[in-house]
């Protein structure tokens, strides 16, 4: 056996695997989004694009980098910013641990400073 049945799958993947998944993604988000015949029937058509076109491929390959950018830089921003805050504000406010308020310590300063022959 030499490979190439590998050979051949590898190169299904790389070509038409990915725009599959993607045009079945993008018909389940239309399907949860309420969409109609028409929505499916363009992603039909891009379906058939992307598996005809190597640029329409290439364009579906930056799309889903651009949505993770978005997603790392945008909406973790908002979500942390008014979840976390707010929360982390009304915790300090109100259940804070009373160990960790500045009160008077409990350290005793050592009365003289010892020296190198017997530092302990």
């Amino acid at each position: 056996m030499n490979g190439g049945m590998n050979l051949n799958w590898t190169n299904f993947k790389e070509k038409y695997l990915f725009s599959i998944n993607f045009c079945f993604m993008l018909s389940v988000i239309i399907y949860g989004a309420g969409g109609g015949v028409i929505w499916y029937s363009g992603v039909l058509a891009l379906l058939i694009l992307s598996l005809l076109s190597d640029k329409v491929r290439s364009v579906q390959k930056k799309f889903p980098f651009k949505v993770g950018l978005f997603n790392s830089q945008i909406l973790l921003f908002i979500f942390y910013f008014f979840f976390f805050t707010p929360f982390s504000i009304f915790y300090r406010l109100f259940f804070r641990n009373k160990a960790f308020l500045k009160t008077s310590s409990r350290f005793i300063p050592k009365e003289s400073i010892s020296d190198f022959s017997r530092p302990f």
